[in-house]
Formats: structure tokens, C-alpha cells, sequence
């Protein structure tokens, strides 16, 4: 029997909010978002503080910076897979954004900053759940990641 995991996903702004991280670790074909699963016992609030720290080294602070967009199923019937995907939204300070990134170079091959069209145009290289994101909620830009309303 197969269960879903749930898994934490950032979008992770620049402080012009012109731009996304996104990340490619070792061994995976596919980009992704910062992000990671929820371990056991863990709070959404804790789980988002762990993962920004562990992928970018950044400690965050002041929680209410994070906008928490929405949640929904991302299932991959062919290869059985199914998350529950949180996701959020966090625009960096120009000091955070000038100082503080360090990504860890054992866990990610690439990482690079992008804009919404570049991410659009490499949609079919996202990991599966920001595929069902971007297409399920009809995202055509950055502002509408952050219109959406909390469901």
C-alpha cells in the first residue's frame, strides 16, 4: 500500500521578487523548489525554519515574512507516487540575499536563481508536484503564486 508524504515546498524570491531558487541535487533529473519532507512530529512552522536553514543556511527569524499560498495532492500514477504538497512563499532581504545563501555543494549539483518565464519554459523539468502546481492552479506569473488565496 502506498502512502503519501508530506512535503514542504518554498518559493524562495529575491528581494526584487523578480526571481526564483531553484535546485538540482545529485542523482536527480529534475529541478525542484526549496523543500523537503515533514519528519515525524514535526510542525509546518518548524519544518519550513529546518529546511530553509538546512538547503541556504539561512535562519529565519520572523515567521510571518513566510506566506503559506496553498496545499493539494500531487499524485504520479505511473510511478506510484503521492505527496501532499504545502507551499509557501518568501522574499529575501537584500542583506539575507547579498549574505547569507550558502547552498550546501554535497547535496546540490545546480542551483540558480530564475525568472518566472525562464521557469515556465522548463516546466517539463520540474520535479512532478510543482508541474500539478503550476497547472492545476492556471500560474502564469509570480503575482499569481502570491494572489492565491489560503485554502
Amino acid at each position: 500500500m502506498y502512502r503519501p508524504r508530506l512535503l514542504i515546498n518554498i518559493f524562495l524570491l529575491n528581494a526584487k521578487e523578480d526571481k526564483i531558487l531553484i535546485l538540482k541535487k545529485f542523482g536527480n533529473f529534475f529541478w525542484e523548489l526549496v523543500g523537503e519532507k515533514l519528519n515525524f512530529g514535526e510542525q509546518f512552522d518548524e519544518c519550513v525554519k529546518r529546511v530553509l536553514y538546512e538547503e541556504t543556511t539561512l535562519k529565519l527569524d520572523d515567521f510571518t515574512r513566510i506566506k503559506f499560498v496553498c496545499s493539494f495532492n500531487a499524485v504520479e500514477k505511473v510511478k506510484k507516487k503521492h505527496f501532499i504538497s504545502v507551499n509557501y512563499v518568501l522574499t529575501l532581504t537584500e542583506e539575507e540575499e547579498k549574505s547569507k545563501i550558502t547552498i550546501d555543494p554535497y547535496i546540490y549539483q545546480h542551483w540558480k536563481w530564475v525568472t518566472f518565464d525562464e521557469m515556465q519554459k522548463m516546466n517539463d523539468s520540474f520535479f512532478y508536484g510543482v508541474q500539478i502546481f503550476m497547472k492545476n492552479y492556471k500560474i502564469k506569473s509570480l503575482a499569481d503564486i502570491k494572489a492565491i488565496k489560503s485554502n
